[in-house]
């Protein structure tokens, strides 16, 4: 992260910095001046990027000395050296330099003579850095440490050519060695390594690169006691680094050859019979904290226990940020340690983060104390933020949340009546009123009562017309403003439009419910409640610790530490600048475009984001900002989106609104592979969520003061993924009625329903036309589609 690195720097005065090539390319492209005060910067391991020494010059954000260096571990690090003392030029190669004092280099052809200046040779090098060989390895030593000359030298299997100036430019390999994240690597090394496990016949390991990234792949002929990838990943992890262990494994029956015998590498891809999944083998829990971490896992990311193991990779499971949330609050109330979603994260998966948690001191098992009943309580940040908002336009309903639940079922509507009934009394918020005293807005929470549940039945239409009355209903409801002071934040309308087709339409204000609430609370509690009542069983029971007692438990003021973060982290914000239509519009109206992202685009995205060992969310977040980008023209781009905040103990039990808006700012370099995006976007949604307890009013009050604003907040670009819901039989129809309305300039919104990913891009109608914002979601899908080949 370069933010934290020039924090770093800054904190503790550094003066001299070493960096990997690659980690020098994405600090010299964030333009937050890491390197102000720095005497000497040394960057190598990988070829040098002309671009991103550009991008440093142009800024100015130079050290006193620029110097890049090259150097096997054979010749003990360091070789040569260029300092860097002008701009480097377009399409020219940024030399490696000369020889550092005690060294020798030697540029030979195929014959072992010395090769004329700009033409290319091996590099050999010489003098007090050079090793003595290869540990018990005397065969390669041999064949790398040569005597020549009167010399002994080191055959580093680069190629080089040299400049008439002295300094040597780097072009390739001769061997099988390739370089991951400026780590040299020898393929025949880990293929070795494979071929000595007992199911494997033979080996062969390649560089793959996919979409702007690069990974290793092992193509294998098994045995007939085929070993998982669990198996094989474990095997290889326990001998070689882990940047050494294939990321893939693919099986082959027979490896293909050469007509000299040699395998073919190329036509490795052809010869694939299947890919051996990572999660085909599981290693089980090995002790009690495993065994719980373990079983809390399978749950919530709603799989067999048994096809779960204990090394398998959190996202590669199917985890999400939402879903990390509702690990980490449920280990820590029962094991009564403060564990976060970042520590997840780091520790992603139940081995580590077992063990993580092993060396977390145990907390004060202090229940959250009981407020008074007769006490009106604050309102949440979240929902401070949702009524300041609201307050401004109190006539608009850009915060009412309309939503159908599709029961293809017999429904008796009295019985459903009581089951809402039931739910508003087991959750309190649903029958809050929110009143000013002294100046502030405090929450109060009416007794349980009936719940009025009007009934239109529309079986005499014919079905399109009866589904279009239906919706018309629900449109209705949701475009009537809520009275916050005196009425409930939730209505309820039951439409039948078939002897076993009813819709419960429902318009809820975003101040008391999410789309946790929604999916995974409202919905399936209801239709328990519903079967519960119809077996004449006991309805849902109260919670405890109830809602009001979480809101005041939880405070609503931000960490010093927190916003200090944010202000640092977004110095110098700028808003994303998109072509328009018109000028700036102050009202809410809004359109919506909507789009689809079918099965068969959406698979091959969530296999990309297995791959990367992250989550489909950041996948479709950097297909956004890659597309912002483009259209903006900017690199700076940070985006609106919201962390679900039910990471304490007993959040994910209560419909309400646990939302927090977080400001994603990523910088995306111009030309920039999709995968360095996603590395970066993932990178950004970690390190933003690490603070995501900043209430975001007073991130906008501290960090982004003097920003323009449009009622919604600064940054009026936003993203959002709702969490899936839970099945329960009846399902929640996502985005089938539109209010007319936005809260910010434009916002890709999206949520799972039946394989695919419905939504829309919801847009201010005063600033863009139907047209262009069309024309967006269809390059959104454009580009998705070209990140899935």
């Amino acid at each position: 992260d370069p933010r934290r690195l020039a924090a770093i720097v800054r904190r503790e005065r550094a003066t001299f910095l070493v960096l990997s090539t690659s980690v020098f390319n994405r600090h010299a492209h964030a333009d937050c001046r890491v390197f102000d005060g720095v005497r000497v910067v040394m960057f190598g391991g990988e070829a040098a990027s002309v671009p991103a020494v550009q991008a440093l010059w142009d800024r100015g954000d130079l050290p006193e000395h620029l110097v890049n260096v090259y150097g096997p571990t054979e010749n003990t690090i360091l070789s040569t050296w260029f300092p860097i003392l002008e701009r480097p030029v377009d399409g020219a190669a940024l030399p490696i330099g000369r020889p550092v004092p005690g060294t020798v280099c030697r540029v030979v052809g195929p014959d072992l003579a010395p090769v004329p200046d700009r033409e290319s040779g091996e590099l050999w090098v010489a003098g007090q850095g050079l090793a003595r060989g290869y540990l018990g390895r005397p065969e390669i030593t041999a064949e790398r440490f040569v005597d020549h000359a009167g010399q002994r030298w080191y055959r580093t299997g680069d190629v080089v050519r040299a400049l008439p100036t002295g300094d040597l430019v780097f072009i390739g390999r001769t061997d099988n060695q390739v370089k991951i994240q400026g780590v040299r690597i020898e393929l025949e090394e880990i293929e070795r390594l494979l071929e000595r496990h007992p199911g494997v016949v033979q080996a062969q390991v390649v560089l793959e690169r996919t979409a702007g990234s690069r990974r290793l792949v092992a193509y294998l002929v098994l045995a007939a006691e085929r070993p998982s990838a669990a198996a094989l990943r474990s095997f290889a992890m326990a001998a070689l680094p882990a940047v050494m262990v294939p990321s893939v494994f693919r099986r082959i029956d027979v490896m293909p050859l050469k007509p000299s015998g040699k395998a073919d590498r190329d036509a490795l891809p052809g010869a694939v019979v299947e890919e051996i999944h990572l999660q085909d083998a599981r290693l089980a829990p090995r002790d009690p904290l495993e065994s719980r971490v373990h079983a809390v896992w399978a749950r919530h990311l709603d799989v067999p226990p048994a096809t779960l193991g204990v090394t398998c990779e959190f996202f590669a499971s199917g985890g999400e940020s939402l879903v990390a949330a509702a690990i980490t609050g449920e280990l820590g109330a029962r094991l009564g340690v403060e564990i976060g979603m970042d520590d997840l994260l780091r520790n992603p998966t139940v081995a580590q983060l077992a063990e993580h948690i092993r060396s977390l001191p145990k907390l004060d098992p202090t229940p959250i104390p009981s407020v008074d009943d007769a006490l009106a309580i604050p309102l949440s940040a979240s929902q401070e933020q949702i009524w300041l908002h609201q307050l401004v336009a109190p006539g608009e309903v850009f915060y009412n949340e309309p939503f159908d639940v599709v029961i293809p079922e017999v429904v008796h509507p009295g019985r459903l009546e009581l089951a809402l009934a039931s739910l508003v009394e087991r959750h309190e918020v649903l029958r809050s009123r929110v009143r000013v005293v002294d100046g502030r807005p405090l929450q109060h929470f009416e007794g349980a009562g009936p719940v009025r549940l009007p009934f239109s039945d529309v079986r005499h239409l014919p079905p399109g017309e009866a589904r279009a009355e239906a919706l018309e209903i629900a449109r209705r409801q949701a475009l009537r403003p809520f009275d916050l002071a005196d009425e409930p934040p939730v209505r309820f309308h039951l439409v039948q439009l078939g002897d076993r087709s009813f819709r419960l339409c429902v318009t809820a204000h975003h101040i008391a419910i999410d789309g946790v609430s929604i999916g995974r609370l409202f919905v399936p509690e209801l239709r328990r409640a519903y079967v519960a009542l119809g077996r004449g069983e006991a309805g849902p029971s109260a919670l405890v610790p109830r809602y009001r007692d979480v809101v005041v438990a939880r405070g609503t003021h931000a960490d010093d530490e927190d916003l200090a973060w944010w202000k640092e982290r977004l110095a110098g914000y700028a808003p994303v600048v998109l072509p328009t239509d018109r000028g700036v519009a102050s009202s809410h109206a809004g359109g919506w475009a909507p789009l689809v992202v079918g099965s068969t685009l959406l698979d091959p995205l969530r296999r990309l984001a297995r791959e990367e060992g992250t989550s489909l969310f950041h996948v479709l977040l950097a297909a956004w900002k890659t597309l912002l980008h483009r259209h903006s023209g900017q690199s700076d781009i940070t985006v609106a989106t919201v962390a679900w905040g039910r990471d304490r103990a007993g959040d994910d039990l209560h419909v309400g609104n646990f939302l927090n808006t977080l400001a994603l700012r990523t910088e995306v370099p111009p030309d920039a592979a999709f995968i360095e995006v996603l590395r970066r976007t993932r990178a950004t949604c970690d390190a933003s969520l690490a603070h995501r307890r900043a209430p975001y009013q007073d991130v906008v009050r501290h960090a982004l003061r003097g920003s323009t604003s449009r009622g919604g907040g600064p940054v009026q670009v936003g993203f959002g993924l709702e969490p899936p819901p839970a099945p329960c039989g009846w399902a929640v129809e996502p985005f089938t009625v539109q209010t007319g309305t936005t809260k910010l300039d434009l916002t890709l919104r999206l949520e799972a329903h039946d394989g695919s990913l419905v939504g829309g891009l919801e847009y201010r109608t005063g600033l863009f036309d139907t047209a262009t914002a069309e024309r967006l979601a269809a390059h959104y899908l454009a580009l998705l589609d070209g990140v899935a080949r």
